[in-house]
């Protein structure tokens, strides 16, 4: 067992770091796999990442192909809404070999656009709308 994500700095060639990020892709292949893929926008998508540790908020919605690579570092606000393509990681490779990993906080009544991108350590404020094919930097508050 990996244990939860927490926000951290290590290098890339400790076993946590690599159980980490062996963890996360497994998780993201079956919360994308075919079947929860055909139940876009469904609560079940929300169920399965709330069971990897994700903090969402009520009446959230999930379209299909969201990505969400470190749930435990996931917290989403009430009634905010991730459009198809998002992808949501709470971790970055460094220079230096490092994996930095940080939370990302979506707000309430946010919406993120489609095929938006969001790193470690960023936070989206409460009613704010990210348009579509936005990437953000490690460490960016909106």
């Amino acid at each position: 067992f990996v244990g939860r994500f927490v926000a951290e700095r290590t290098p890339l060639t400790t076993t946590r770091s690599v159980l980490q990020v062996a963890f996360g892709y497994t998780h993201l292949e079956f919360a994308n796999s075919a079947f929860l893929t055909a139940m876009r926008g469904a609560q079940a998508r929300v169920l399965v990442f709330r069971a990897f540790g994700a903090k969402l908020g009520k009446r959230v919605f999930l379209d299909r192909d969201v990505s969400v690579m470190d749930a435990d570092l996931l917290h989403v606000g009430d009634d905010a809404v991730v459009c198809t393509g998002t992808y949501l990681a709470g971790h970055e490779l460094t220079h230096g070999m490092s994996m930095m990993r940080g939370p990302v906080t979506v707000g309430e009544r946010c919406r993120l656009g489609e095929s938006t991108r969001f790193g470690p350590n960023v936070s989206i404020s409460d009613g704010l709308h990210v348009a579509p094919m936005t990437s953000t930097m490690p460490g960016e508050e909106w």
